[in-house]
């Protein structure tokens, strides 16, 4: 089992429960293993999340269960499976191979990062020190998970190039979810640079 709806690179909580339907004793070790896919039927192609060894044996008729935390990988929005596999690299000798994947649906949205504003003095002059705040909101149904940097910096123009000048980053730690914004406020060092607009 798994939450239906996440964002991507949101941590989730997943839960599975194999049973022993053989007549044999399951002898351990064995890996259990958990992919994310476009369709209900695991591929090679795709994405491998986790995965988790077991190591006690499990009697005919018996099961176990577990739970992991998993990260969700970074990916576009979109309907999904998250695809658990018993076994997954076939280490035991099994009287049937083709019952081990266990399919559920999960919607995966993304967040969308947007500045709604900026502001800092209109006139400073070189190697001042200057106070600006900035508010960011996020605009798409998916939760922003941490963490990510927002970066200043100098420019001749108000369209960033790789010739613009860094100044500073701020790296933000905290979910901002679907609506949410934040606010941030930093002092920084206008650098040495000639007298002109920017």
């Amino acid at each position: 089992t798994a939450t239906d709806t996440a964002s991507s690179q949101e941590q989730i909580q997943v839960n599975w429960t194999v049973k022993n339907i053989g007549l044999g004793t399951a002898q351990p070790s064995w890996v259990d293993a958990i992919y994310l896919s476009t369709d209900e039927t695991y591929s090679s192609n795709d994405i491998f999340i986790s995965s988790i060894t077991r190591s006690q044996a499990v009697l005919s008729e018996d099961s176990y269960t577990q739970d992991r935390l998993i990260t969700l990988p970074k990916i576009a929005t979109g309907a999904y499976y998250l695809i658990f596999r018993a076994d997954y690299n076939n280490a035991l000798f099994e009287t049937d191979n083709t019952n081990n994947d266990y399919a559920v649906a999960i919607t995966i949205h993304n967040p969308n990062l947007k500045p709604l504003s900026f502001s800092a003095s209109a006139s400073v002059s070189s190697q001042d020190t200057v106070q600006l705040e900035w508010v960011v909101e996020n605009l798409d149904s998916g939760s922003a998970h941490p963490s990510w940097r927002d970066r200043v910096y100098l420019s001749l123009d108000d369209v960033y190039d790789s010739s613009d000048i860094a100044i500073t980053y701020f790296t933000w730690s905290q979910i901002v979810a679907s609506g949410d914004s934040y606010t941030q406020t930093r002092n920084i060092t206008i650098p040495k640079v000639a007298a002109q607009n920017y």
